[in-house]
């Protein structure tokens, strides 16, 4: 069972996603953008450097700023 299929079931209409800069961070980042596009109220924490997101994370973590998403740094 995928996530949005749990979210829909709940009717969820705001969700919290926490990253680190790690490759599971840039899955969160992801997420967050699927999210958004479907309509959801997302707020998105990153814990860590953000210096240090590297690879896959990098480029999904730069699409959400380039969508002029605000990501709080912990």
């Amino acid at each position: 069972m995928g996530p949005f299929k749990r979210i829909k079931e709940r009717d969820i209409k705001r969700v919290v996603i926490v990253c680190g800069v790690g490759n599971n961070g840039g899955d969160g980042f992801a997420l967050t953008r699927l999210l958004m596009i479907n309509g959801y109220v997302v707020s998105v924490y990153l814990f860590g450097d953000e210096s240090k997101i590297k690879g896959d994370a990098r480029i999904n973590y730069e699409i959400l700023l380039n969508m002029g998403i605000s990501i709080k740094n912990k």
